[in-house]
């Protein structure tokens, strides 16, 4: 019991350690804050603390029901004993704001999206389509096509929703659906910021600070397998169908994306089942890093092994009993996505002998990829002339306009309704943070200054 308790104690410093909250901040319920309060101690067991606070994760690890947190994880004591006492976290949570070199970056990171945003939509794609009869046409349709899109943009959430919050026990399906709406709404349109919100939400929601970030780390690893597994998926069942002539391109992008998808399996099966091979990943992945470190004349890493060690022991305490659901909540969101394009390809009045349902899938799946290069936030301007420049292809030219607003629905219903949404659940959020209801996850005000 007293090495229990020891490391409890030490996993409560390292919490309120590694992101301490606002002075004053508690969570909902009066307890004061205990994961990440300053000076403030744990509430005894059984203490009823809201369970929505950091504080639960403190009330989890001494046997009340209010979550699951680190302490619980089924890995080797030594080795998140090693992990703790390494140089660096597990995880480095996202900074609450940006310094002036960031600024900078982040500034020229948007002047380069908006010139090739330009380039793409006040050039390119005029010389494909003719924006007046692209709108014209959307004009003609009917109502209820419209809320059936709006309806079909809105229950991708639902499984995007579903996989967060499998990846974080602490939180409800709901939540998750918020954090997803929320940080894809806000990263689509300030760079770099759907961390950001996504970990904010979380800590304010009672996730412990390196449960919220390794549940970041876990869904984008089951999202970019899915995501990667589909050309591959879709090249071999055309093959399988004896769809044989495939452009050389196709199979040069499916077999790199299968190369990436194996390389991930090897890493992530290699790291859950033996603790040396994680341990030489470690090490090796950390060699290569100062050595890049050292040509640029920055300062080394160090504690590798042991931060890899710690996060295989908390995530196979995390996906042990849920991966079969993360994949097929990743995957549900993904392929809605092709079910939407479908939507909006029959709305524009294309018909099956011109693009069929097998050739969409095809597209969808490396404009998928296409949408990963982040060039420009959300993909915008490279996705659409990309399905423009192949369903073009597919259909001919005199499908032209049909295919203008089969992707301008498709995109209004799966790239631009997420933004205000989103902004408007981040306000809803900030605004629970003023009133007191959820604890202000961030240390000083940048974040909150940019999305109050």
């Amino acid at each position: 019991m007293a090495r229990v308790g020891a490391y409890r104690s030490h996993w409560i410093a390292r919490l309120r350690n590694l992101l301490p909250m606002n002075e004053g901040s508690n969570p909902p319920g009066g307890a004061p804050e205990a994961a990440g309060g300053q000076g403030s101690e744990a509430p005894p067991s059984g203490a009823d603390t809201g369970g929505d606070g950091p504080a639960a994760a403190d009330a989890a690890s001494s046997g009340s029901p209010a979550g699951p947190s680190l302490a619980d994880a089924k890995g080797s004591p030594d080795a998140l004993d090693r992990a703790a006492g390494a140089a660096q976290p597990l995880f480095t949570p996202p900074p609450a704001g940006f310094d002036a070199k960031k600024k900078r970056a982040a500034v020229i990171q948007l002047i380069i999206a908006l010139a090739f945003i330009v380039i793409i939509f006040g050039w390119l794609l005029p010389q494909v389509i003719d924006y007046e009869e692209i709108f014209n046409a959307i004009g003609e349709l009917e109502a209820w096509q419209f809320v059936v899109l709006f309806i079909a943009g809105v229950i991708v959430w639902l499984p995007e929703g579903w996989l967060y919050s499998l990846l974080v026990p602490t939180l409800k399906w709901r939540q998750g659906v918020a954090a997803w709406v929320a940080s894809t709404g806000v990263g689509t349109t300030i760079p770099a910021m759907d961390l950001v919100v996504r970990y904010g939400m979380y800590r304010s929601w009672g996730a412990p600070p390196e449960r919220a970030m390794l549940g970041i780390f876990l869904s984008g690893i089951f999202d970019n397998i899915v995501k990667f597994s589909l050309p591959v998926i879709s090249v071999i069942a055309l093959i399988a169908f004896g769809v044989v002539d495939l452009p050389g391109w196709i199979l040069v992008v499916a077999l790199i994306a299968g190369l990436i998808v194996a390389g991930t399996l090897v890493v992530v099966i290699g790291v859950s089942r033996s603790v040396r091979f994680a341990e030489w990943l470690g090490r090796t992945g950390e060699s290569f890093a100062n050595w890049l470190l050292r040509l640029l004349k920055r300062e080394p890493m160090q504690g590798t092994a042991d931060r890899i060690v710690g996060v295989r022991d908390a995530a196979i305490s995390t996906v042990s009993s849920v991966w079969g659901r993360a994949f097929l909540a990743s995957a549900m969101g993904k392929l809605w996505t092709y079910v939407i394009l479908m939507i909006a390809l029959r709305f524009a009045e294309i018909p099956p002998d011109v693009i069929s349902a097998t050739q969409a899938f095809v597209v969808w799946t490396l404009v998928l990829l296409v949408q990963s290069i982040p060039l420009t936030p959300g993909g915008v301007g490279f996705v659409e002339a990309a399905y423009i420049a192949m369903f073009s292809a597919i259909a001919g030219p005199e499908y032209a306009t049909q295919i203008g607003v089969a992707v301008a629905l498709y995109r209004a219903a799966q790239w631009a309704l997420p933004i205000p949404v989103g902004w408007m659940v981040v306000g809803w959020w900030r605004i629970e943070i003023k009133r007191g209801k959820l604890p202000d996850p961030f240390r000083g005000q940048a974040v909150k200054t940019q999305l109050s």
